[in-house]
């Protein structure tokens, strides 16, 4: 329950100080029977505080979330991050595209296949057997070109 108080209490502000800490809700000063002031303990003021910013945190992520784009849920997200990861990792092939490179290629695939489920592993497959065609049509025109 708050508490009310007079002005002329603030006199006496060793009293105040004691008083006003024990309490979790601010004190009303009045002046004139009218509010005035209001006095609280600076734990008081800081959990009020933090409380508002709290809210405008999460006003601030309602509104972000109303007005953006759909959300990913939480398996995408991380297939996004295993992608970008492999992509940093993948080896690095020759111009003349050798018979090393393909080693290279297949240890990597190998390596990434042991953490994926079938259905991510054929999808991957997919995926990387048309990258593969894609580089090795790139290749040959690029020799073709050099002739």
């Amino acid at each position: 329950m708050p508490t009310i108080r007079l002005i002329a209490d603030l006199r006496n502000t060793n009293e105040i100080s004691e008083l006003y800490p024990s309490q979790h809700e601010p004190a009303f000063i009045t002046k004139n029977g009218y509010d005035d002031l209001v006095v609280m303990s600076m734990a008081t003021y800081e959990k009020k505080m933090s409380l508002i910013e709290v809210n405008k945190k999460l006003n601030a992520a309602e509104t972000q979330l109303n007005n953006t784009t759909p959300l990913v849920d939480g398996e995408g997200v991380f297939n996004r991050l295993r992608e970008r990861i492999q992509m940093m990792n993948k080896p690095d092939t020759s111009p003349d595209f050798t018979i090393d490179d393909i080693h290279k290629i297949r240890e990597y695939h190998y390596s990434v296949r042991q953490t994926m489920t079938v259905d991510e592993y054929n999808a991957y497959r997919k995926d990387s057997i048309d990258k593969l065609e894609d580089r090795i049509i790139r290749a040959k025109k690029e020799k073709m070109q050099a002739v």
